[in-house]
């Protein structure tokens, strides 16, 4: 009896000592061993070396690499369909050292599992793991950190993440771009710049039992498609659950959650829903008839995307510090943005690619970024009106290649930069009764292929550059009944402008020429009251001898400095002249020439009453 046993301890013995033998030896059929300190007993002292041997040998068996403790600083290429092990992320560390990624994956069906994986490259795009048109990718109990996109996945199908803890990357912890199904289980993400996991133009991405802390996932992409297929189960941002509901209307979203994703939804309101510390607050695609009212939303990143949606609204809300911007809008019509506080985002609103019909009405703009209102791309029939734009650290509006925007009564004080900026073939601008102040460069500028635009009624006061500034191939700008105070340069100042009018303004105490064209044709200049203004001989300088300075019949302008006799000098190369100059000032109270101003508010107001009827039907 006792031989027996003796005999069974001796085989237990003999079994374990074979096992150990080949975990330290990595004698299993088909392993390839990796060690960085590329001691006797390993195959290779890299990682890259291990790959490329599975290139160089067909057998099934040796594409299994296993990687044992140690900090690798190598940038490798998996160029064939491997299984690659390490010891344990806590472990075994990738690291990047100044190229574009530290996993470049250029093959199908790769397996990466127990690894600590950090891009740390040199270069603007330094991603963790980089995939490119490869399908069946799968990434097991790894640490992705410190690249711009911690995963990066394009143009491929079939992604699988389960337990990985992906963490401040500068970008996105997870970009998918035109992907086929994904899942991701038991993840978490937590402070990555931008996104945590970012779906753009993907289909079917399920998550469950994922977490995302100070983080939360992204949808992109204009197809119903590509919003509308994915799932989210045990899935929170902030430890409360994400809401994501698709083809519903009539719906109560409770306020309880930490995000809500609304995907082909009608008529649903969301009232004193608050979220900190995310990305996206709310998320709208392919929506109508969205109200969001008096929600509070903090430390976003993008705080409320409304993305080819129809008659939203946006009231009554605080939203601050949002990365990108605390307002979104892409591709929608008829957005509605009313008395919110927007604060403290790198963009306050954004209207991009063809945001058609915005209104954005009685808002409060503090210490915004880059701008407070971007208004960019296409975008037409934007009114903005009765706001307060303050302290920003860049421009108070900026609208590019945009049309029939429409700036009224708006109050823009210290701008960092332009109060507002009207630039690259943003035509049909309409700037009516705004108050622009202390503004560190100009109070307006307009620049680069801009037509037909209109500056009326509108007081600037102690801006640091020039009241109105307008250069590069701007044609038809109307500037007309304008007080232009206190400058620390001109008071109006145009370069390669043509086809203009500046007449019935305001132009007093500035610090240079009251009014200073250069290589400008055929602009006229009447009926301006020029008071104790900056120059060298007069208030008024112009370098061509095309334009007039007067109305071309019996009337020029009013100079504080006119000797009340003859004409009166212009400054500059030109020779020019007024050849009517005023014995007393104007009164500036002739009509304003603003037809695009009543045009946008016909527009507008149309738009309105038949949104009010559609509602009631």
């Amino acid at each position: 009896m006792w031989g027996y046993k003796r005999i069974l301890i001796l085989l237990c013995f003999g079994f374990l000592l074979f096992a150990g033998l080949v975990l330290v030896t990595g004698e299993a059929e088909g392993q390839i061993i990796v060690d960085d300190d590329n001691g006797t007993w390993a195959d290779y002292g890299t990682i890259q070396e291990a790959i490329d041997a599975t290139g160089s040998n067909a057998s099934v068996g040796q594409k299994r690499i296993r990687v044992y403790e140690g900090n690798y600083y190598e940038s490798i290429d998996i160029d064939n369909n491997i299984w690659m092990k390490g010891n344990g992320s806590d472990l075994v560390l990738i690291e990047g050292p100044g190229n574009d990624y530290a996993v470049n994956v250029i093959s199908d069906e790769v397996t990466i599992k127990g690894f600590t994986i950090v891009g740390n490259g040199s270069g603007i795009w330094t991603h963790g793991i980089y995939d490119d048109d490869y399908d069946d990718l799968e990434i097991i109990d790894t640490v992705i950190t410190g690249s711009t996109d911690g995963i990066r996945y394009y143009n491929a199908d079939r992604l699988k993440l389960t337990n990985c803890y992906i963490h401040n990357n500068s970008w996105n912890g997870v970009s998918l771009f035109q992907v086929n199904r994904a899942r991701v289980n038991d993840c978490t993400f937590e402070n990555n710049s931008r996104f945590g996991f970012s779906i753009d133009s993907t289909t079917l991405v399920n998550f469950t039992d994922t977490t995302f802390n100070y983080d939360s996932p992204s949808l992109d992409g204009s197809l119903e498609a590509r919003t509308t297929t994915h799932w989210f189960e045990n899935t929170d941002v902030n430890g409360l659950p994400v809401y994501y509901l698709t083809n519903s209307s009539d719906v109560s979203v409770p306020t309880s959650v930490g995000m809500v994703i609304l995907a082909n939804c009608a008529d649903i309101d969301l009232d004193g829903f608050s979220t900190e510390n995310t990305d996206t607050a709310i998320s709208m695609h392919q929506c109508d008839w969205i109200n969001v009212t008096n929600g509070t939303f903090k430390g976003v990143y993008r705080g409320i995307f409304i993305q080819t949606s129809e008659n939203c609204t946006v009231a009554d809300s605080y939203i601050s510090g949002g990365g990108s911007s605390n307002i979104e809008t892409e591709w929608a019509m008829s957005t509605v943005i009313r008395n919110c506080t927007i604060r403290d985002g790198l963009r306050g609103i954004v209207l991009y690619f063809r945001s058609h019909y915005t209104l954005i009405e009685g808002c409060t703009f503090t210490k915004n970024g880059i701008t407070s209102i971007y208004v960019y791309f296409w975008c037409e029939y934007t009114t903005i009106q009765d706001s307060h734009i303050m302290w920003g650290t860049g421009d108070g509006i900026w609208v590019r290649d945009s049309y029939m925007s429409l700036i009224h009564n708006n109050t823009i004080n210290n701008s960092w930069s332009d109060g507002i900026y009207v630039h690259q073939n943003s035509h049909n601008t309409t700037i009516t009764n705004n108050t622009l102040r202390q503004n560190s460069d100009n109070g307006v500028r307009m620049m680069t292929g801009i037509e037909d635009c209109t500056i009326s009624g509108n007081d600037f006061d102690d801006n640091t550059d020039q009241g109105i500034y307008g250069a590069a191939s701007t044609s038809r700008l109307t500037i007309t009944n304008n007080s232009v105070y206190e400058g620390s340069a001109q008071g109006i100042y145009l370069y390669s402008s043509d086809n203009g009018t500046i007449a019935w303004n305001e132009i007093f105490n500035n610090n240079a020429y009251g009014i200073e064209l250069s290589s400008c044709s055929d602009m006229s200049i009447h009926h301006n009251n020029i008071v104790n203004n900056g120059g060298t001989g007069s208030q008024g300088a112009d370098s061509s001898s095309t334009n007039l300075w007067d109305d071309d019949d019996s009337e020029g302008n009013y100079w504080s400095d006119w000797n009340g006799t003859g004409t009166y000098p212009i400054d500059g190369a030109g020779s020019a002249e007024d050849r009517y100059p005023l014995g007393n000032m104007t009164d500036n109270d002739a009509p304003e020439k603003v037809p695009e101003f009543t045009l946008m508010l016909t527009v507008v107001s149309t738009i309105a009453l038949f949104a009010v009827f559609r509602r009631r039907r």
